[in-house]
This record gives structure tokens, C-alpha cells and sequence, in this order.
């Protein structure tokens, strides 16, 4: 399409193109795909959905430039900065094609800026399905060190272990009948009237 064809073509009623568009037009640069980002990140930015629409229709149909990803994307930005999520998320839903990953980080982005929280968590979901290595890195938080407590706990820790300190591993097994015998002898009669008669006997 020759360049007067289009001058003519963006100076059709309801047509405004952006500053920087209006400048490649007046001199006589002929439109392509990034022109039709740029004009579309305009619309975006001035959250202008129908001229947005017009801008991107025309791209196949006057001017013969079919639309790549980043223009579907870039409709996606016109109506989610205009606060339109319900609207895109239509718009996604009709797309010609299956949504790549691209389209629903948008959309989480989106909804993300303007606080849907459900909306952000449902087009995650999506997006860590489609692409794992989009999945949010877990936060590295160091663990406490562990803390040492004297309390009831304790005490009974030191109960439950006070088998440990009578019977030391290290004492040979053999010997413990012995020190059994020496250290319980059974109070009976004869014990008693033996020990009475010691005693009578270191008096005199």
C-alpha cells in the first residue's frame, strides 16, 4: 500500500493516532507492526478502549498487517488498565487461537495492579500449569535457632534420665549383684539382735 494511501486511510473520521504515529505519517514512513504497538501502548496509557479497538482492526483490514502475540496483548493492557478485567478475560476467551503464556501473565499482572486477588490466583494457576518456571519462588526465610528452656519440661527430662547417672553404661554388669548385696540388707530379727550385742560390746 503506497504511503499517500495511508495518510489518507489515519486521517479518516474517528481515527487519531498518536504524536509519534502523526509524525512518521507526515513524513511519509510507511506503518508496520511496531507502529501499531506503539499507537496501541498509547490507547493503554490513555485507557482509550474504542480507539484502541478501531487502531487494532485496522491493522489487517486497511492496512494488511496481521496481528502478532504482542498486539493481542497490548488489547489485553487497553481494557485492564480501563479497569475492564471482566471484559479482557472475555477477550481472551474468544482469541482465535489457544492463549500462550504471555496472555495470562498479563492478566495476572493486571489483576494483580488493580487488587482481584481471585482473578490474580486463578490466571497463576494457569500460568504455573502452561509454564512451571513461572511459579513464585518460595521466600527463603532462616529458621530460628532452638531455644533452651528450663522449665517443667526440663525437670522432667531430668527424671526420665536419672536412671542414666545411678547406672553408668560404662560399669561392668557382672558386678552389680555385689553392690547390690552391700548397699540392701534385708532388717530381720537375728540382724537386729546382732547389732544390738555389737553395740553393748563397744560400751565396755
Amino acid at each position: 500500500m503506497a504511503p499517500d494511501d495511508q495518510r489518507v486511510r489515519s486521517q479518516q473520521p474517528g481515527r487519531r493516532w498518536p504524536a509519534a504515529v502523526r509524525t512518521d505519517e507526515e513524513a511519509g514512513i510507511q506503518l508496520n507492526s511496531e507502529t501499531f504497538l506503539a499507537a496501541l501502548a498509547s490507547c493503554a496509557a490513555a485507557e482509550a478502549i474504542e480507539e484502541g479497538f478501531i487502531h487494532f482492526n485496522s491493522m489487517s483490514k486497511d492496512y494488511g498487517i496481521a496481528p502478532e502475540m504482542e498486539h493481542y496483548v497490548a488489547m489485553i493492557q487497553v481494557l485492564g488498565n480501563s479497569e475492564h478485567l471482566n471484559e479482557a478475560v472475555e477477550y481472551v476467551e474468544k482469541l482465535p487461537f489457544e492463549p500462550s503464556a504471555m496472555i495470562w501473565e498479563c492478566l495476572m499482572n493486571l489483576a494483580r495492579m488493580q487488587g482481584d486477588l481471585e482473578l490474580e490466583d486463578r490466571m497463576e494457576e494457569i500460568l504455573v500449569l502452561m509454564d512451571p518456571s513461572k511459579a513464585p519462588a518460595k521466600p527463603n526465610v532462616p529458621l530460628p535457632k532452638p531455644v533452651r528452656r528450663f522449665g517443667i519440661n526440663h525437670m522432667l527430662d531430668g527424671k526420665n534420665r536419672l536412671g542414666e547417672f545411678r547406672l553408668p553404661r560404662s560399669l561392668d554388669r557382672s558386678v552389680i549383684p555385689k553392690v547390690k548385696e552391700q548397699t540392701y540388707v534385708p532388717m530381720t530379727l537375728d540382724t537386729c539382735c546382732m547389732i544390738s550385742t555389737r553395740r553393748r560390746r563397744s560400751r565396755h
